[in-house]
């Protein structure tokens, strides 16, 4: 799963141009979309971490960055020895210490000048010399937060604000930035994972999953994941694809606006499921207007997944985000659902061709079902991720079976 050494890619590049190293968010589980992506747009070679992906890129296309859609948050990297093991399950005075040692032996400049280039900041940013006290009124607010997780069994001896406020603090020792926890201009993140120890600087001030969406439900699948399902189904030119319960039609929006040459097909048989789809539609279109682009191929519905108002053999891939029956239906109500609603799909998709991506947490339902359900549909990839603190499954199905034995199986 590991991608290649990153100091490759700057052995093929002019050594005159400035790089800088990037890291990506991303849900656990999803790393090799992300990898994927970066490789395909950005033609960086990336290197995956636990929940993270990172690359190097030239300041040029610094801001080419923001077109990825798998990734949550992007931040510049400060230490380059993110790999490393380091002690951290020590007592917690001598532990906050050794970060703080870690702060002030970085070099922070390269990183300081990817934030100042992606921001377009203004601030003074220059770390004051032989440790006199920054004397400049236009300094940049800060902030630290830390992210942390221990293996099983195992315990840091310090909480997270702790070493939020160990870091924030040597870093106002080093270049005297006032902090504030609101309102701030700059956001220094520190995730501890185990042993190892990643700072960087934010680059993005919100999550780039809600990128799509204005009119939230309380189930709404963020973009990213939208992204990388759409991703595992392979479209092609000319597809017919059907989110059969759409939500707020983050899938549907998401594959529009990226495979433009595919046609889009949503629906729900919730009415305020379709006012939420429609809203964040309309949001998205006006948009596109202001830019002078077209309108999505993108229609949507109030239907019913066993009932679908669609021809057989008419669509080419499903995707959608089924009910986990925890905050929406329940894990009773699943059983039947999920039989039924996999039935009907199979019979609209077209066999031999079509396919489908299905989202879930209720894996126990899902196996019982495909089981029962393996004349029409086989299991072809199985992909864990970690979301909203469940792990939840994808599943890519293949369809099976010829046309002419479709409407027997499905009426069976």
């Amino acid at each position: 799963m590991e991608g290649e050494p990153m100091e490759t890619d700057r052995t093929e590049q002019d050594d005159s141009e400035q790089y800088f190293e990037i890291g990506a968010t991303v849900i656990s589980g999803l790393e090799m979309f992300a990898r994927d992506e970066c490789q395909e747009k950005l033609k960086c070679k990336a290197e995956i971490g636990r929940g993270r992906i990172y690359f190097n890129i030239a300041k040029d296309k610094l801001h080419s960055i923001v077109t990825l859609q798998a990734v949550n948050n992007l931040f510049v990297l400060v230490n380059k020895d993110k790999n490393k093991e380091l002690d951290l399950y020590g007592k917690k005075d001598s532990t906050l210490e050794y970060l703080k040692e870690l702060v002030t032996h970085q070099d922070w400049s390269v990183p300081l000048a990817a934030w100042k280039e992606f921001t377009k900041s203004s601030h003074h940013l220059e770390r004051p010399q032989d440790g006199t006290k920054n004397q400049c009124d236009n300094l940049p607010i800060f902030r630290v937060t830390c992210t942390r997780s221990s293996k099983e069994g195992r315990k840091h001896e310090f909480s997270s604000q702790e070493a939020a406020s160990a870091t924030g603090g040597r870093i106002n020792d080093i270049f005297g930035w006032p902090v504030k926890m609101k309102d701030f201009d700059m956001e220094i993140s520190v995730d501890i994972n185990d042993t190892k120890v990643v700072l960087g600087i934010n680059l993005t001030s919100e999550s780039l999953h809600r990128r799509n969406i204005t009119h939230f439900g309380p189930t709404t699948l963020q973009s990213t994941i939208a992204y990388c399902m759409l991703r595992m189904s392979c479209p092609q030119v000319g597809d017919i694809i059907c989110d059969p319960m759409c939500g707020g039609s983050s899938i549907p929006i998401e594959g529009a606006r990226t495979w433009a040459s595919c046609y889009f097909l949503s629906g729900d048989n919730v009415e305020i499921a379709t006012e939420k789809s429609e809203g964040n539609i309309t949001a998205i279109e006006e948009k596109r207007k202001l830019n002078n682009k077209g309108s999505l191929h993108l229609d949507v519905f109030q239907w019913d997944v066993t009932n679908l108002p669609l021809r057989s053999n008419s669509v080419d891939v499903f995707i959608t985000d089924l009910p986990f029956g925890k905050r929406m239906g329940s894990k009773l109500n699943n059983w039947e659902l999920y039989r039924r609603g996999l039935t009907e799909m199979a019979r609209v998709c077209k066999p031999g061709t079509g396919r489908a991506v299905l989202l879930t947490q209720d894996k126990k339902c899902m196996a019982r079902v495909l089981k029962m359900t393996n004349h029409l549909w086989r299991k072809k990839y199985l992909q864990f991720i970690r979301m909203g603190g469940l792990t939840a499954g994808m599943y890519s199905l293949t369809r099976v079976g010829r046309a002419a034995q479709v409407a027997a199986q499905t009426q069976s």
